[in-house]
């Protein structure tokens, strides 16, 4: 009894004595938590600190700051901080695009980031973003953001990120820059400024390689490799692996993972309309998570994923070869691997030189664990020539979207390659003419036609070419078209659209490795029929004679009927492009009728 006694006391005091540790750690916590912040609400007016930024080089440099006020409920949960900043740069050049996210102190303690600012402004104001605001982005890295403020330029606006784009050629820049400030585009307008090369450096140059500090510039990385993109920005605040920076959102993309590295900053250029930091990127050594309200919450060792992206161009002599990693992001990827893909083969021909393009690209890719490849191919030969560069661009980002643009929502593209053949010389053809031998047919019917083509130059070839059409094929008026293979099947896509949603794996690959070749001269005939959709299923040749018993009146059931497409067709391949399509009527008359004319 007396030892069970003495085992309880000893039980006790051990108890005693770690509640009384963990009491004292958690205070000692808030106390050092509360000695390396200062509230938004001991801010006065007049109160005086500084704030760091990189303003060349690797290192940060000391600014001035004094507090004008706090703009209280700017936002849900949101105050702004008013600052006016001093000294010899910013007085010079203002509020720089790139110091997004500059750590500003008073007392040595942080306060937040600086964020925003006015266009137009005649004093460096700034609206610095309190830390605490910062801090719950880790939190809405599970629970979405809010609404970002307005951007008028007469209202208090984020401080836009530069984005530096290199070894892109003037056309694909232009292409860069009008997808990310379009009205059609997801991503704001004044997320970006699209600022040019800045070049590319070694961040094991840096004073202290794979970490980053408050007031270290920061790139996010979004091209690698022989081409390269970042955006710039500051590092705000550091806590052993989580890393803020900005102190706004990039883009308010909620989770968001881009590839970060510590960027060195050339120079400020000073400008009357817009002062911006000129850098460059380094090697990744983390990875953004959350762009939020706030600002952008990242992690040292992070790893974001990166597609692999090779070129191969061949000119009329050579073949030259590029090798690039662009972010995988939806939002992203498809702009910026056009892009690429268009200045790899304009390095090695005139933008004007009147030239033909063939692309082939292959993409493989993975879903749920299983691997894919498709393959399609692309030739551009219009007149006047730089509508190659636009037309390439405009089908190759649509071309990839399709993989991001769909119901399925875990389609990973593990590699795309690509072969960029440069051909002398414009040759195409317009379709000119298109006629059928006569109105009325019977089922099984062959349809003679022609098609008159005028060639870029002047001259005429006639085609005549022949159309079997369908013995299953019922009564009534029908058209025929004459033209590429491209336009052909776009007929199909504008008369069907539903047939041609993409709803699961076997769709995708139908549709990525559809052959749309612009040098195929085609003449069919669409006509439809009734099929089964059984959820995201496609039965397409189901019997009509069982389709009756499916209500089509009741949208709730799990199987509809619809209208798929059928064709038929004839083809031939010329030794150039074909523009322009044309269509003629004809009709099929049931045999008992009577006669076809």
């Amino acid at each position: 009894m007396v030892s069970y006694c003495f085992v309880k006391q000893v039980e006790d005091r051990f108890y005693m004595k770690f509640l009384i540790a963990v009491l004292f750690l958690i205070l000692f916590c808030n106390i050092l938590f509360s000695a390396e912040f200062m509230e938004v609400s001991e801010l006065k007016p007049g109160m005086k600190g500084y704030g760091l930024t990189v303003f060349g080089g690797w290192e940060p440099e000391q600014f001035n700051a004094e507090i004008i006020d706090v703009m209280k409920n700017v936002s849900p949960r949101g105050d702004i901080i008013l600052a006016r900043l001093s000294g010899p740069i910013v007085e010079k050049s203002g509020v720089v695009a790139g110091m997004s996210g500059s750590p500003v102190y008073i007392d040595n303690k942080l306060i937040g980031a600086v964020a925003y600012t006015w266009a137009f402004s005649r004093e460096p104001i700034c609206g610095i973003t309190p830390i605490r605001q910062m801090l719950r982005e880790k939190d809405n890295s599970i629970t979405p953001g809010v609404k970002n403020f307005s951007k008028d330029d007469e209202r208090l606006k984020k401080i836009s990120t530069p984005l530096f784009i290199n070894g892109f050629v003037k056309e694909a820049e232009e292409y860069i820059k009008a997808q990310f400030g379009s009205e059609k585009s997801p991503l704001s307008k004044e997320s970006f400024i699209v600022m040019g090369s800045s070049g590319r450096v070694s961040g094991k140059e840096s004073p202290v390689y794979g970490t980053l500090k408050a007031g270290d510039s920061v790139a996010v990385n979004l091209v690698e490799g022989d081409y390269h993109i970042e955006g710039i920005g500051t590092v705000t605040y550091v806590s052993n692996k989580d890393i803020y920076i900005f102190g706004h959102p990039m883009d308010l993309a909620g989770n968001n993972k881009l590839p970060i590295s510590r960027s060195y900053v050339y120079t400020v250029i000073p400008s009357s309309y817009f002062s911006f930091k000129v850098g460059a990127s380094s090697e990744t050594i983390g990875a953004t998570l959350y762009d939020g309200q706030d600002g952008v919450y990242c992690r040292l060792g992070e790893q974001a994923d990166m597609v692999p992206v090779s070129v191969t161009v061949r000119n009329y002599k050579e073949s030259f070869s590029y090798n690039f990693r662009v972010v995988n992001n939806r939002y992203y990827f498809p702009t910026l691997t056009a892009g690429a893909l268009s200045s790899s083969f304009l390095r090695h021909t005139g933008y004007l030189d009147d030239k033909r393009i063939r692309l082939n690209c292959k993409i493989d890719f993975e879903h749920k664990g299983q691997k894919y490849s498709v393959s399609n191919a692309f030739l551009y030969a219009y007149n006047p020539s730089y509508f190659n560069v636009y037309g390439m661009l405009s089908d190759m980002n649509l071309y990839l979207s399709v993989f991001f643009e769909n119901n399925m929502g875990d389609i990973k593209i593990n590699s795309v390659k690509s072969d960029i053949q440069i051909e002398q010389g414009i040759k195409y053809y317009i379709v000119d003419n298109f006629t059928a031998d006569k109105n009325n047919y019977r089922p099984g019917e062959t349809v003679q036609c022609k098609v008159l083509l005028k060639q870029y130059g002047g001259n005429y070839v006639q085609k005549r070419m022949k159309l079997s059409l369908p013995s299953e094929a019922k009564s009534g008026q029908y058209l025929i078209i004459a033209g590429n293979e491209n336009s052909f099947y776009s007929e199909i896509f504008r008369l069907f659209p539903r047939y041609y949603t993409v709803n699961n794996i076997e769709d995708l690959v139908k549709m990525a490795s559809f052959s749309i070749k612009m040098d195929k001269l085609v003449v069919g005939l669409i006509y439809a029929r009734p099929g089964l959709m059984v959820r995201d299923k496609k039965m397409e040749r189901f019997p009509e004679n069982y389709l009756s018993i499916f209500d089509y009146n009741k949208p709730w059931d799990k199987a509809n009927v619809l209208l798929f497409p059928e064709w038929v067709k004839g083809s031939e391949e010329m030794d150039g492009a074909i523009f322009g399509i044309m269509k003629t009527s004809i009709n099929i008359i049931d045999e008992s009728s009577g006669t076809s004319e």
